[in-house]
């Protein structure tokens, strides 16, 4: 706009075409779709929506006031009423509705800077609206889906199903009170919790049924280690001599109780009582490891000794076929450990202290003789 030391046609003419073009904006702006949203906020107490409407208020107010002095401003100059020209002209020409004083140019300029600010302030303001609709929609969508999912479980009665619909009927509220409102701060922890149970209720829909089967050839495991034991520790007794090492028979009564609490796990994995099943199978699961270690455990020691016989007759086989291929089939030495060894494995009960130490010795005599009988 011209400066005040212009001449006073070309000022009225500057301030008439601010005022047109400050007209077009404030029309565009009362047009805006974001306006409706802004006077509703307004009215719903939101302070800054409130600060935008009141000063597009103000702002109308002021052009009125600014557009009746200029179309006088404009006949002055016309009339060549200097004095009239000069007050409409002057620092103090409008009196505005608070009770200040400004001057026609400067109100008009200060009027073009404050619409910018107005309806800028106005977009942001939208904007973030927009995007907490956003995102309330995509917060309402996964809600939905894990209802959904929850529903076909069986859970959506679950207490982190339950706090999510009140979480969500909240924010909703919320949102609709104040939608610059980030539904997200308050959706989210109740959204992590029911996802994470949905999940987890679906993982044990997946993995109970094969947990089961698991179950139940670890059963099958423990009778059979448990059998095996029994039996080692009465051939052990009958064919070792005084054996060291051997544990009691695990108790058929421990191993029996085992199987039927697993039926009723099938049953509560049919009926969709997912928790109750997985709980069940969880702590049948911590005594069934423990015997079926234990088990492991009696197999290992009451098969040890009878194992230790097989093994020495094997290394005596061994040993007795080095020593026929190194010539030493005369050698009557070698020939009677060898006999001694061999009875005393196959004659039981075995004296495995003794068979030890014959083994040892003929072991010790065959890798000590040379090729061809020398010694």
């Amino acid at each position: 706009m011209a400066p005040l030391s212009s001449p006073p046609d070309r000022v009225a003419t500057d301030v008439a075409s601010a005022l047109s073009s400050l007209a077009t904006a404030l029309f565009e702006a009362d047009s805006s779709p974001d306006i409706a949203f802004v006077r509703a906020q307004a009215g719903s107490g939101n302070g800054q929506a409130s600060g935008i409407a009141d000063e597009l208020a103000s702002l109308w107010q002021e052009y009125a006031l600014a557009k009746e002095a200029s179309d006088a401003l404009t006949a002055a100059v016309g009339a060549g009423d200097r004095a009239e020209t000069d007050r409409l002209l002057g620092p103090s020409a409008l009196t505005l509705p608070d009770g200040s004083t400004a001057g026609l140019p400067g109100l008009v300029d200060d009027m073009a800077r404050r619409l910018d600010a107005a309806v800028s302030a106005m977009g942001r303001l939208a904007a973030t609206a927009r995007q907490a609709l956003g995102a309330l929609d995509a917060v309402t969508v996964e809600a939905g889906e894990l209802l959904v999912r929850a529903t076909a479980l069986g859970i959506e009665d679950d207490p982190e199903i339950t706090r999510l619909r009140a979480v969500l009927d909240d924010a909703t509220r919320a949102v609709a009170a104040d939608p610059t409102t980030d539904p997200a701060g308050l959706t989210e922890p109740a959204l992590a919790a029911a996802r994470h149970r949905v999940d987890e209720m679906e993982g044990r829909r997946v993995d109970l049924p094969g947990r089961l089967v698991q179950a139940r050839a670890l059963v099958a495991d423990i009778e059979r280690l448990a059998a095996q034991g029994a039996a080692d520790l009465q051939t052990a007794g009958r064919k070792i001599a005084s054996p060291s090492g051997l544990l009691p028979a695990v108790d058929s009564t421990r191993v029996r109780v085992l199987a039927p609490p697993l039926d009723q796990v099938a049953d509560d994995i049919t009926a969709g009582a997912w928790d109750r099943a997985a709980q069940a199978l969880s702590a049948w699961r911590t005594t069934a490891d423990a015997l079926h270690a234990e088990a492991e455990r009696v197999a290992r020691a009451n098969a040890a000794p009878v194992a230790r016989r097989n093994e020495l007759r094997g290394q005596l086989q061994v040993f007795r076929a080095k020593s026929l291929a190194l010539g030493h089939g005369e050698q009557a030495d070698l020939d009677d450990l060898h006999e001694q060894a061999q009875k005393v494995l196959h004659v039981g009960p075995c004296d495995l202290a003794q068979a030890e130490a014959l083994v040892r010795d003929y072991i010790t005599a065959v890798n000590a003789a040379g090729p061809g009988g020398g010694r």
